[in-house]
Parts: C-alpha cells; structure tokens; sequence
C-alpha cells in the first residue's frame, strides 16, 4: 500500500482529541499549551494527510479508545473488514482497553457504499443515545468506480457521502445537547466524525489537484493535519504532524501551531514528542 493516506476528522475538536492521543504517548509526559474540548462546530474539520504506512489505522482506533475510556463518548468504528490484528500500541502500559471502555466502542463492517450509506442514515433511530463519534476507516475504498463516467460517478457519491456525515453529525450533535442540557460543556453533547482517505504519494494541494473526488470531499474539511515521513530507515519509522487550518478556524486552539513527531518501532509501538520551535526554525 504505497499510496498516501488522508484522515478526515468532521470536527475541529476531533483535532483535540487526537492531539491527547499524541501526548498520551509523549515521552515528554504532559505537554503543556494543548487546549481541552472546545466548544462544538458543524463547519470545521481536519484532514490528516500522510504516506501508506504512516499508522493511520492505529491513530483511528487509539483516537476511539481514548475516547470511550478517558472521555466516556459512546464510539462507533464503521470499516470494510474487520482489523487482523490490535495496534501494538494497545500493549504499551499506558493503552487504557478495558471491559468497561469496550462496551462504548462498537464495530461494524459495510462492505459497499450503500450499506455504509445506510448505516449513517439510520443512526438517529437505531438507539436512544447515539455515537459522539463516528470513525470510518477507508472513506475511499467506498468511493470506487470503474467504466464510463465513472470519475463523475465517484464524485457524486463522495460529495453525498460527505454530506451526509457532516449532516447526521450536527444532526446527532442537536440530538445529544438536548439529552445533555444541564451539562452545555459535556464533550459527550455533541458527535463527530472522522474519515480515512487514501490517496496518491504527493503533498496536500498536489494531491487535491490530481484527485477530483479529494476536491469534493475536501469542500467539507477547512482544517488539516499532515504526516510528513522523516529519516526512513530499515528500523524505527519517523513521521512529523503539523496542523493547519483556514483563516477563519486558525487561532481556535494551540494545537493548531503544534508539530509532534510519532516514531514507530519495528514492532509497532509508538512514542510522540512534541517539536521544538527550535528545531523547527533550523529545519
């Protein structure tokens, strides 16, 4: 899988919370300037943009177990198939699955777009008290289409699919404030939604360029988060993330001016570190 790949996060405080991933593994232990969950937005989003192999499937599924274990939000993982394996990061000491945080996670594999369409459409009355987050690993594995038209096709799908995320979201999110009216701060009000996208090896504005269907989906995501490998070697594996953001969302939160550097052994394990200005200014 040589290929680059995007994640997309329906919600500037999904941004938040997978910055607490990155310091939950820091070896500097807790990083300072890193804001808590802000308050909810229906237009902000992060693109997390970075080679195959750049661990983004054990990004998603530690951004779900930190937040059903240390957040207590109620955690839907929607994929074509099912994981072969748990992230080798799940057996570092400091990876809280317990049984209790696992009846928050639940699973489920559509293995075409019309079932993961229908699985979103039907969150709002399948249980009393929807997901506050909704993950989906492999947005474009669902997006392929093949004969004449079909790059038009594709396109079509993507902006309904994306629509209907950030649609169902902000709907759920009105949803849960209602269920959640004494606590306005609760993170548990509101629901977001994050999205893997794989995409061709180029930077951000040059894979938007060449990938129409990225551009529509795009249209729904101001804010970004990009993996940039560092030092590849036989060994260990480097990988530098910067956020960024549209003027009218930079500011919101510091770890919008945030640079972390993830490093994954052979064996998979992670460890982040937070860049220093320091070194930025010399790279």
């Amino acid at each position: 899988r040589g290929n680059q790949e995007v994640v997309v996060l329906l919600s500037f405080d999904m941004a938040e919370i997978l910055t607490r991933v990155f310091q939950h593994y820091s070896t500097q232990g807790r990083v300072t300037g890193v804001g808590g969950l802000g308050s909810p937005s229906s237009s902000s989003c992060c693109l997390l943009l970075g080679e195959g192999g750049s661990g983004k499937t054990t990004l998603l599924f530690l951004t779900a177990v930190m937040a059903a274990s240390e957040l207590g939000l109620k955690v839907l993982f929607l994929c074509p198939s099912p994981m072969q394996t748990l992230p080798a990061a799940l057996q570092d000491g400091r990876a809280s699955l317990d049984p209790v945080s696992l009846k928050k996670m639940k699973f489920d594999y559509p293995r075409s777009v019309e079932e993961l369409l229908g699985n979103i459409a039907r969150l709002h009355v399948q249980d009393r008290v929807p997901p506050n987050l909704v993950i989906v690993d492999g947005l474009d594995r669902y997006l392929c289409a093949e004969g004449e038209g079909a790059g038009e096709q594709q396109q079509q799908v993507a902006a309904h699919l994306s629509a209907l995320l950030h649609d169902t979201a902000s709907f759920l999110s009105q949803v849960l404030t209602g269920a959640c009216a004494e606590t306005p701060a609760d993170p548990c009000r509101r629901c977001q939604v994050i999205a893997s996208y794989s995409l061709s090896g180029k930077g951000q504005g040059e894979a938007a360029i060449g990938d129409p269907t990225l551009s529509v989906v795009e249209r729904y995501f101001p804010v970004g988060c990009t993996l940039d490998r560092e030092h590849p070697s036989a060994g260990a594996q480097e990988w530098r993330a910067s956020f960024s953001g549209s003027p009218c969302t930079v500011g919101r939160g510091p770890q919008l001016g945030q640079q972390w550097r993830l490093t994954f052994s052979p064996s998979g394990a992670m460890e982040c570190s937070v860049i220093s200005e320091k070194s930025l200014d010399a790279d």
